[in-house]
């Protein structure tokens, strides 16, 4: 099984701090040890692009051995596509 990730929800911001985190989203990622790290990322971030920059906070060099789920709206899990946008896939 690969690691998990999911959506954080935030408490409404000042309009300033708002329009700064504008297109962004924070993703809590949980590894396979029950450690966990928030990546604030684009949204439209590609899937490829996200699951390298998880990979590359845990140096991980042999990424094919690997990937990333999250819990789909419907409460199962779903294996994170790499060619797709984050955007259209955790709505």
């Amino acid at each position: 099984m690969g690691d998990k990730f999911e959506l954080l929800k935030t408490a409404k911001r000042s309009a300033q701090r708002q329009k700064a985190r504008e297109g962004k989203v924070r993703l809590r990622v949980i590894f396979l040890d029950d450690s966990e790290r928030v990546f604030e990322v684009e949204q439209k971030i590609l899937g490829c692009d996200f699951f390298n920059k998880v990979c590359g906070h845990l140096k991980l060099l042999e990424k094919e051995y690997f990937g990333l789920e999250f819990r789909h709206h419907n409460g199962s899990y779903v294996w994170l596509e790499l060619l797709k946008p984050l955007a259209k896939q955790i709505k």
